[in-house]
């Protein structure tokens, strides 16, 4: 018997566990994903197959398919990896039906009331996976959300006084915005967090 082909969404989904990456800065591991690697796999055909996979959008033309994946790469990426990830990506036309894109996140559950409970929870919790922290080297202060995954894949405690704790820190080359220049002059960059 021949084996049934397997969906856009579902290649998607294998694609995103090899660039899935960890980080146990500041707790326990977390997974999170690069915006640079997601950008490689959501691409506007991508996109568009999962899309004209969905039962909702079968009768649609393929011109409308067509403008909700432009629509989606554009502004909801995000939100879409999101809900791609837990097999979810049916979803995507209620945050396209209520104008929420990816400038909201992190999303609340006040901001969710339109979907199903189950999905809204899935969502919420995996919202910080597709949006982890961008450092940028322009930053002398940042507060940072408390829940925000930051995208640091190793550290080593370099020192401690009155005023926190200072770690040497590798951030995972794609989620930083450091001038290349400037930090293979400096050598080993410090992020300093208090807790």
């Amino acid at each position: 018997m021949a084996r049934a082909m397997e969906s856009t969404a579902s290649i998607l989904r294998g694609q995103f566990a090899e660039i899935q990456r960890d980080t146990d800065f500041g707790g326990p591991k977390r997974h999170f994903f690069s915006r640079l690697e997601m950008e490689g796999l959501l691409t506007f055909d991508c996109i568009a197959g999962c899309l004209a996979e969905l039962d909702r959008l079968k009768l649609t033309g393929r011109h409308d398919i067509r403008r909700y994946a432009s629509i989606i790469r554009q502004s909801s990426m995000l939100v879409f990896a999101a809900l791609l990830l837990d097999g979810h990506e049916e979803y995507i036309m209620e945050f396209l039906l209520h104008r929420d894109s990816d400038e909201r996140l992190p999303y609340t559950i006040d901001g969710l009331e339109y979907l199903p409970p189950l999905v809204r929870s899935h969502f919420l919790q995996r919202q910080r996976q597709v949006n982890p922290v961008l450092l940028g080297g322009d930053e002398i202060h940042r507060q940072i959300d408390g829940d925000a995954i930051i995208p640091i894949v190793s550290q080593t405690k370099a020192g401690a006084g009155g005023f926190g704790t200072v770690w040497k820190t590798t951030i995972y080359p794609t989620c930083h915005c450091f001038d290349p220049q400037e930090t293979a002059h400096v050598g080993n960059m410090f992020l300093s967090v208090f807790f």
